[in-house]
């Protein structure tokens, strides 16, 4: 794996090679069509219910129509904020282009890898990261490790 985070002084820069950039520019089309069907079994994953409680579906219902149409706006921004900056990447060194990002597209980055993660990570059935299961389908598992790998450096990274 070649993409590497790097803070500075206004930001922090994410490097990585042409592959590794066309597959995180993927990530917002997938995400954005999951986003879009409440009817797709992933979207419980990144829109759960608030209200567990069966009794409390009037709470539910108003939480649904209040609170879900901002969370479901600032996911959708979190995507577009991400195409537009990975879409500025540029060369930055032997085989490798990159991007400045700012404190929002870090936030937003780091939003969109996490939702990316838990949905093929329900896609594949892996609902504990310490579960070890030899019946997972090895593409998918490997790209599910990428993403985590990701989103683990780039909180270490933050956390400096």
């Amino acid at each position: 794996m070649s993409v590497t985070f790097e803070r500075h002084s206004e930001g922090m820069r994410i490097s990585m090679s042409e592959t590794e950039l066309k597959l995180l520019l993927e990530l917002p089309q997938q995400l954005r069509d999951l986003y879009d069907n409440p009817l797709d079994e992933a979207y419980d994953r990144l829109f759960p219910r608030a209200y567990l409680d069966p009794t409390e579906e009037k709470a539910e219902s108003e939480w649904q129509e209040f609170v879900h149409p901002d969370l479901h706006r600032q996911r959708l921004d979190a995507l577009e904020a991400v195409t537009s900056i990975l879409n500025q990447a540029g060369p930055v060194g032997r085989n490798l282009v990159g991007v400045d990002l700012d404190e929002d597209t870090v936030n937003a980055l780091l939003s969109v890898l996490n939702d990316a993660r838990l949905i093929l990570g329900s896609r594949i059935g892996l609902n504990d990261e310490s579960e070890v299961r030899s019946d997972l389908d090895p593409g998918l598992y490997a790209a599910y490790q990428w993403l985590s790998y990701l989103e683990g450096d780039l909180v270490e990274t933050l956390l400096g």
